[in-house]
This record gives structure tokens, sequence and C-alpha cells, in this order.
């Protein structure tokens, strides 16, 4: 079964290219405010779902949350989780870990039954969950989760790199005064994109904060159990520093409970645990001192506000 999911993880070029391609053009419609039609987002990832296989499948599912305010979300899970069923429906087996969720969707019903229902926000609330559904049914046992984590890391941090483009882009590309203006990553100019007629792109600096984490801890989780490479954990120390620069206390506390458990995951000598430790103190220390360096001056003024009052 390795040697089987070895040769397939060879195999992804097709995907990335065409990843790829609707990542540069998230790019260029949120950062460069060129108003790229967003059906077009639509389109790249109804070809990657019709010409993917499971795993492909999935990876794109999961490539569209830190993607859900630059495409259409809600869109974009109806095709993964209707194409994945009309492609391998034979894989579906209902299981226990089905069942919570479809509490949660009745649950949600019935809250919303005392208010005014809208069928559509509904749905959007509910769609993902029971894409989830599916996805939890289905016969994953030989799943490339190598391949799925690394997809779902390298999406992230491209989205990442486009909204600190959009700063840079907004400062005319000095460096200084970008880091200078900049609030907080995931915030957005909101009056530039109105000007130019686009809206979404921006998204939450907590919930960004969440996902760099997740995407990292999963690249060094492949590292722990042999499984990774040098670009993963380039990719995981680029996703860190991503993460710093959201200036969420979310993101560090995920961070700190990230360490904590692949520590406790690390196999080895007590040395080597010891040396893992070292590793990421320093991974730690790292986050705190990006923080501290692009917003000194912000952290100085609240010190200095807390102080007076």
């Amino acid at each position: 079964m390795r040697e089987r999911l070895m040769l397939r993880s060879g195999n992804r070029k097709r995907f990335y290219l065409l990843l790829t391609l609707l990542l540069g053009l998230v790019l260029i419609r949120y950062s460069l405010l060129i108003p790229i039609p967003k059906v077009t987002f639509l389109g790249i990832i109804l070809v990657i779902l019709l010409l993917g296989d499971g795993d492909e499948i999935l990876a794109m599912c999961l490539c569209c949350i830190p993607l859900q305010e630059s495409i259409d979300f809600f869109y974009s899970v109806v095709f993964c989780m209707a194409v994945y069923l009309f492609k391998y429906h034979r894989r579906i087996r209902i299981n226990m870990t089905v069942f919570p969720i479809l509490l949660m969707v009745v649950w949600e019903l019935l809250h919303c039954l005392g208010e005014d229902f809208g069928v559509m926000e509904f749905l959007t609330n509910m769609i993902p969950l029971l894409a989830l559904a599916v996805f939890m049914s289905a016969d994953v046992s030989d799943t490339d989760y190598d391949f799925i984590i690394r997809a779902m890391a390298f999406t992230t941090a491209m989205v990442c790199m486009s909204l600190l483009v959009r700063v840079m882009y907004l400062a005319r590309f000095n460096i200084l005064s970008a880091f200078a203006n900049l609030q907080r990553l995931g915030m957005d100019a909101e009056e530039t994109r109105k000007t130019a007629g686009i809206s979404g792109g921006e998204i939450n600096p907590n919930t960004l904060g969440i996902l760099c984490v997740l995407a990292a801890a999963g690249l060094m989780q492949l590292r722990t159990v042999g499984r990774g490479t040098r670009k993963d954990l380039l990719l995981a120390a680029a996703l860190l520093i991503f993460g710093s620069l959201t200036a969420s206390r979310t993101y560090l506390v995920c961070l700190v409970f990230m360490l904590l458990l692949l520590l406790f995951s690390q196999k080895g000598t007590v040395k080597q645990k010891l040396k893992f430790l070292g590793g990421m103190l320093l991974v730690l220390l790292l986050a705190l001192v990006v923080l501290y360096l692009v917003f000194q001056r912000k952290i100085l003024e609240g010190i200095a506000t807390t102080g007076l009052k």
C-alpha cells in the first residue's frame, strides 16, 4: 500500500499546476485589484475535481477553507461533495461519526424555526457539515494524507502571501511603509476594494492564525513520523511567520498547544526529545520576535495607554 501511495504522490503535477493557476488568479484579483470574474475560480475548481482522484477531490475541498472569502465557498463545497459522490459513491458507508454531525444539522434547523427562516442561509451553514459527513463516511484506508496535508499547507501559505502582497501593493511596494501601516494580516482596506469594485478576499486574522498553525502542525507531524522533507520544514516556518503577522492571541495559544502535542508525539531517545524541544522553543521565540518587530510601535503605544489609565 505504501508503494502505491508513493506512486500516486509522484503524479500530482496536474493538480498543483491547476491549483497554482487558481491561487495566482486569486492573487491578481484581490491583491492587484484586477476584477477577474469569480466564476473563473469555480471553473478551475470544477476542472480539478473532474480530472482528479478521490485524494485530489478531498484535498481541493480542504483547500477551499483558506480560500473561503475569495471564492464562492458554498458552490465550491457543493461541487466537491457532488463530484465525490458521483465518482466514489460505492465507498460511502454510514458510520457512527456521522450521527453527531447530523444532530448538529437538526439542532440548527430547530434553532431556525422560531426566527425568520432563510433557506439559503441555512444551506450555506449546513453544506460544509454535510460534506464533512460524506467524507467521514467514505472508505479512506488508502488515502494519501501526506499529499492532502501538503496541498492544504501550500494553499494557506499562498493565501497569506496574497494578503501580504496586497499590503505591499497599497504601499507602492515600500517595505517600511507597508509594515508601518500593517494592522493585522487578514484585515483589508475596504474602501480600496469598493473603489475598485471588488468584494471579498479578506479573512479574519484569528481564523487565518488558526489555519497557519494547523497547516504547520501537519507538516511538522510528517517530519516527526519520518516522512517529511526540508521543503516541508521551510513551508512550516513560513506559515508560522505569517501566523505571527496576524497579531492574534488565538494563534499564540494554538501554537503553544501545537508544540506540546508535537513534543508528546515525538519518538526517540531523551536526547532527541530535548533537541526537538529546543527547536520548538526557538520557533516560539521567532514568532514572538516577528510579532514584536512588526507591531513594535502599536505594542508600545498600547503599554503607554494602559499605564496612563
